[in-house]
């Protein structure tokens, strides 16, 4: 069974549905079903009847159906996405980065979860990680192929740690590699500047979730659980 409905079976269930709910609520389903607004955002209906809504199947279904179609349609059409396919209902798009694809967005209705990923730059956590590489890894090798030099240049036997020199050096050129590898990555600042003006864009859809000044910040929408974390780019 599909967990995505179809618009069609939807809006038999909202018409059948006006002989329960106020014209209000009925007004506020449509909007919904039509995409007219948010189910994210949570602020086109007043609290108390929303709470109210939040464990029906009704509006449960209308919200999954919002979510999805709302990211399928704005995400989906952004030439700097490249849509997820999992071959089930869930959605995913990503940034492809020069380094790597970084997540936009994923929808799990499955689970009832929502995640937005916002792309930030953030210079001081990268030199704290090269830092930490050159302190805690290169400095402690550099120390251990000095000691090793010393016993190379009195011992007779030679070959064995020899062998432990050149093992260090490769771990040493390792640890090197993933420092260039940060470093590299202020060549494409400018592209990430761009993608995050980009998805500045979604922000009517997915309410206030980008630029929070919280890590990760989690509402509930129904049943859905939406999260927004952001990276350390």
């Amino acid at each position: 069974m599909k967990i995505i409905k179809e618009k069609e079976e939807l809006e038999s269930r909202v018409e059948f549905y006006k002989r329960i709910y106020s014209k209000e609520v009925i007004e506020y389903y449509n909007s919904l079903l039509n995409l007219e607004v948010s189910s994210l955002n949570g602020n086109e209906i007043p609290e108390d009847i929303l709470n109210e809504l939040k464990n029906t199947s009704i509006y449960n279904d209308l919200a999954r159906f919002n979510i999805y179609k709302h990211a399928f349609n704005i995400l989906g059409n952004d030439s700097n996405l490249k849509k997820l396919f999992t071959g089930r209902e869930d959605l995913g798009f990503i940034i492809p980065c020069h380094i790597k694809d970084y997540k936009v967005f994923s929808y799990n209705p499955y689970k009832d979860e929502v995640t937005l990923y916002d792309l930030t730059i953030d210079r001081k956590y990268r030199e704290k990680k090269i830092d930490k590489i050159k302190n805690d890894r290169i400095s402690v090798i550099n120390k251990q192929i000095e000691l090793l030099d010393k016993e190379i240049e009195n011992s007779k036997e030679t070959f064995d740690l020899r062998i432990e020199r050149d093992q260090l050096e490769q771990v040493k050129e390792i640890a090197n590699l993933e420092i260039k590898s940060l470093k590299d990555r202020t060549k494409h600042e400018d592209y990430a500047n761009e993608i995050k003006e980009s998805i500045k864009t979604y922000n009517n859809i997915f309410s206030d979730f980008y630029n929070v000044d919280k890590k990760i910040k989690t509402l509930k929408v129904g049943n859905t659980k939406l999260t927004n974390y952001t990276y350390h780019y």
